[in-house]
Protein backbone atom coordinates (compact mmCIF):
# COMPACT_ATOMS: atom_id res chain seq x y z
CA UNK A 1 0.00 0.00 0.00
CA UNK A 2 1.34 3.46 -0.81
CA UNK A 3 2.71 5.50 2.07
CA UNK A 4 -0.09 8.07 2.08
CA UNK A 5 -2.71 5.62 3.31
CA UNK A 6 -0.84 3.49 5.78
CA UNK A 7 -3.37 4.44 8.49
CA UNK A 8 -6.26 3.01 6.45
CA UNK A 9 -6.98 -0.61 5.64
CA UNK A 10 -7.37 -1.50 1.99
CA UNK A 11 -10.95 -2.59 2.60
CA UNK A 12 -11.85 0.69 4.30
CA UNK A 13 -10.13 2.67 1.56
CA UNK A 14 -12.03 0.87 -1.20
CA UNK A 15 -15.35 1.26 0.62
CA UNK A 16 -14.69 4.94 1.04
CA UNK A 17 -13.74 5.34 -2.63
CA UNK A 18 -16.95 3.61 -3.68
CA UNK A 19 -18.94 5.88 -1.37
CA UNK A 20 -17.24 8.91 -2.93
CA UNK A 21 -18.12 7.71 -6.43
CA UNK A 22 -21.68 7.03 -5.36
CA UNK A 23 -22.09 10.57 -4.07
CA UNK A 24 -20.47 12.07 -7.13
CA UNK A 25 -22.09 9.99 -9.84
CA UNK A 26 -25.23 8.35 -8.45
CA UNK A 27 -26.40 11.38 -6.48
CA UNK A 28 -25.11 13.83 -9.07
CA UNK A 29 -23.01 15.92 -6.68
CA UNK A 30 -20.42 16.36 -9.45
CA UNK A 31 -22.78 18.97 -10.92
CA UNK A 32 -22.18 21.27 -7.93
CA UNK A 33 -19.55 23.75 -9.15
CA UNK A 34 -18.19 24.52 -5.68
CA UNK A 35 -17.87 20.91 -4.55
CA UNK A 36 -14.74 20.10 -2.55
CA UNK A 37 -13.15 17.09 -0.93
CA UNK A 38 -13.97 18.72 2.40
CA UNK A 39 -17.70 18.86 1.60
CA UNK A 40 -17.64 15.20 0.56
CA UNK A 41 -15.79 14.36 3.79
CA UNK A 42 -18.47 16.15 5.81
CA UNK A 43 -21.22 14.18 4.05
CA UNK A 44 -19.42 10.90 4.70
CA UNK A 45 -18.37 11.95 8.22
CA UNK A 46 -14.69 11.31 7.64
CA UNK A 47 -11.54 13.40 7.65
CA UNK A 48 -10.76 15.16 4.33
CA UNK A 49 -7.40 13.39 4.37
CA UNK A 50 -9.26 10.08 4.14
CA UNK A 51 -11.00 11.31 0.98
CA UNK A 52 -7.69 12.32 -0.55
CA UNK A 53 -6.09 9.03 0.43
CA UNK A 54 -8.89 6.89 -0.96
CA UNK A 55 -8.91 8.71 -4.29
CA UNK A 56 -5.11 8.66 -4.54
CA UNK A 57 -5.00 4.96 -3.71
CA UNK A 58 -7.58 4.00 -6.33
CA UNK A 59 -6.70 6.46 -9.12
CA UNK A 60 -3.10 7.59 -8.53
CA UNK A 61 -4.51 11.09 -8.79
CA UNK A 62 -6.36 13.54 -6.59
CA UNK A 63 -9.96 14.43 -5.83
CA UNK A 64 -10.06 17.44 -8.14
CA UNK A 65 -8.80 15.40 -11.08
CA UNK A 66 -11.36 12.66 -10.40
CA UNK A 67 -14.10 15.27 -10.23
CA UNK A 68 -12.93 16.86 -13.50
CA UNK A 69 -12.91 13.47 -15.23
CA UNK A 70 -16.47 12.73 -14.14
CA UNK A 71 -17.57 16.16 -15.31
CA UNK A 72 -15.83 15.73 -18.65
CA UNK A 73 -17.48 12.34 -19.09
CA UNK A 74 -20.87 13.98 -18.50
CA UNK A 75 -20.04 16.74 -20.97
CA UNK A 76 -19.03 14.14 -23.57
CA UNK A 77 -22.35 12.37 -23.13
CA UNK A 78 -24.18 15.65 -23.65
CA UNK A 79 -22.04 16.70 -26.62
CA UNK A 80 -22.86 13.38 -28.35
CA UNK A 81 -26.57 13.54 -27.56
CA UNK A 82 -28.71 15.28 -30.19
CA UNK A 83 -31.02 16.40 -27.39
CA UNK A 84 -28.34 19.00 -26.56
CA UNK A 85 -27.59 20.17 -30.11
CA UNK A 86 -29.06 23.60 -29.34
CA UNK A 87 -26.89 24.02 -26.24
CA UNK A 88 -23.59 25.87 -26.49
CA UNK A 89 -20.46 24.19 -25.25
CA UNK A 90 -20.43 26.67 -22.38
CA UNK A 91 -23.97 25.68 -21.33
CA UNK A 92 -22.98 22.02 -21.43
CA UNK A 93 -19.91 22.73 -19.32
CA UNK A 94 -21.95 24.55 -16.71
CA UNK A 95 -24.57 21.78 -16.63
CA UNK A 96 -21.72 19.29 -16.14
CA UNK A 97 -20.61 21.08 -12.98
CA UNK A 98 -17.79 23.31 -14.18
CA UNK A 99 -17.83 26.72 -12.51
CA UNK A 100 -16.98 28.71 -15.63
CA UNK A 101 -16.42 28.50 -19.36
CA UNK A 102 -12.67 28.78 -18.79
CA UNK A 103 -12.53 25.89 -16.29
CA UNK A 104 -14.65 23.75 -18.62
CA UNK A 105 -12.47 24.36 -21.67
CA UNK A 106 -9.26 23.84 -19.69
CA UNK A 107 -10.49 20.65 -18.00
CA UNK A 108 -12.03 19.22 -21.15
CA UNK A 109 -8.98 19.90 -23.29
CA UNK A 110 -6.65 18.47 -20.64
CA UNK A 111 -8.64 15.22 -20.41
CA UNK A 112 -9.67 14.77 -24.03
CA UNK A 113 -6.83 16.35 -25.99
CA UNK A 114 -9.28 18.49 -27.96
CA UNK A 115 -11.73 21.29 -27.34
CA UNK A 116 -15.43 20.60 -26.73
CA UNK A 117 -16.21 22.01 -30.19
CA UNK A 118 -13.67 19.71 -31.82
CA UNK A 119 -15.15 16.79 -29.91
CA UNK A 120 -18.69 17.69 -30.93
CA UNK A 121 -17.66 18.03 -34.57
CA UNK A 122 -15.54 14.87 -34.64
CA UNK A 123 -16.85 11.75 -36.32
CA UNK A 124 -18.37 9.07 -34.15
CA UNK A 125 -15.31 6.88 -34.79
CA UNK A 126 -12.90 9.60 -33.65
CA UNK A 127 -14.97 10.33 -30.55
CA UNK A 128 -15.00 6.64 -29.69
CA UNK A 129 -11.19 6.62 -29.64
CA UNK A 130 -10.94 9.50 -27.19
CA UNK A 131 -13.84 8.19 -25.10
CA UNK A 132 -11.90 4.96 -24.57
CA UNK A 133 -9.05 7.01 -23.12
CA UNK A 134 -11.42 8.57 -20.60
CA UNK A 135 -12.81 5.16 -19.60
CA UNK A 136 -9.29 3.95 -18.94
CA UNK A 137 -8.69 6.84 -16.54
CA UNK A 138 -11.87 6.39 -14.50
Amino acid sequence: MPYYITNYSEERTLKLYNAILSLLKDEGLFREPNLTARSIAERLEVNPAAISAAVAYKTDSNFNRLLARIRVREACNMLRNHKYDNFTSEEIGLRSGFASRQSFYNGFTKEMGMTPRQYRNASAKDREKVDKMLRIHL
